[in-house]
């Protein structure tokens, strides 16, 4: 007679992580533009999830969607605004009459 496994509950929280499914650290560096070696120090210091599975380093891409969000917002730059058509026309500038 065989033994039955129940398998454990599976966490919420990771099945949304990972919702979006995985990558390796290579697919991560060519899909963000961040470096493999960045990659391991964001992954080691806890900015970015990540899991071994065999001889693999995966990162859930909605972690990195995340932490690329975060840094996106940290380091976002104001709007540039556009001159209004009075400016760009010139009507800021004084016209003297001459005789």
């Amino acid at each position: 007679m065989s033994q039955q496994i129940t398998p454990e509950p599976i966490d919420p929280a990771a099945l949304a992580l990972l919702a979006d499914g995985s990558m390796t650290v290579r697919q991560a560096a060519e899909w963000s533009g961040i470096s493999r070696s960045e990659l391991f120090a964001l992954m080691h210091g806890g900015h970015v999830e990540w899991f071994r599975r065999g001889k693999n380093n995966l990162i859930p891409r909605r972690s990195l969607n995340e932490y690329l969000a975060r840094l996106y917002a940290a380091h976002r730059v104001a709007p540039i605004r556009k001159p209004s058509p009075r400016r760009a026309a010139g009507a800021g500038t004084r016209t003297v009459a001459r005789d």
